[in-house]
């Protein structure tokens, strides 16, 4: 199994939403070099956001006969005048029947000025998994204004776009 932040671009940019407008393609974050630094900048319901480039636990690696499954986690900015808020997205792969597919996600949602608690969903791991992150952190976010209020969208959308790209 592998990852792929290519696939992951364009799934981002054809999602399910006139409202999430892609902003181009993988860029360096502020002249800095290497993949780690690069972000993929969007907005939704104007508010400006950014994913950081994927990390996975295997990239090129023949694992299918072993079986050892997948991991791969992104950091997305909440891009705010004041200071950015943070959700960090984890989600889990296993082979099934020689197919990648998704066993778990979680995220983390932190408010960087303290004027919210922060989230933790824990792992989701039964059901449609991404729209359980949706459904865990959607209470917890709703009415905190624009931008925290569609963290659940974000964290849906950057997870089912994970899940497009894992092969």
């Amino acid at each position: 199994m592998q990852f792929n932040n290519t696939t992951f671009a364009n799934a981002l940019t054809a999602y399910n939403s006139t409202d999430l407008v892609v902003q181009g393609s993988w860029m360096p974050w502020q002249g800095y070099t290497g993949r780690n630094n690069e972000v993929l900048q969007y907005t939704y319901n104007t508010q400006s956001y950014r994913t950081w480039n994927q990390e996975s636990s295997q990239t090129n690696v023949p694992i299918t006969s072993l079986n050892l499954g997948l991991m791969v986690s992104c950091k997305i900015d909440c891009v705010r005048s004041e200071q950015d808020d943070h959700l960090i997205i984890l989600v889990g792969f296993m082979l099934d029947n020689n197919m990648p597919k998704i066993c778990f996600a979680q995220a983390l949602v932190e408010f960087t000025d303290g004027t919210a608690p922060n989230i933790n969903t824990g792992p989701i791991a039964s059901g449609d998994i991404s729209q359980g992150i949706y459904d865990a952190i959607n209470p917890q976010t709703y009415g905190l204004g624009t931008g925290r209020s569609d963290f659940p969208y974000i964290a849906k959308a950057n997870i089912d776009c994970i899940v497009a790209s894992v092969s």
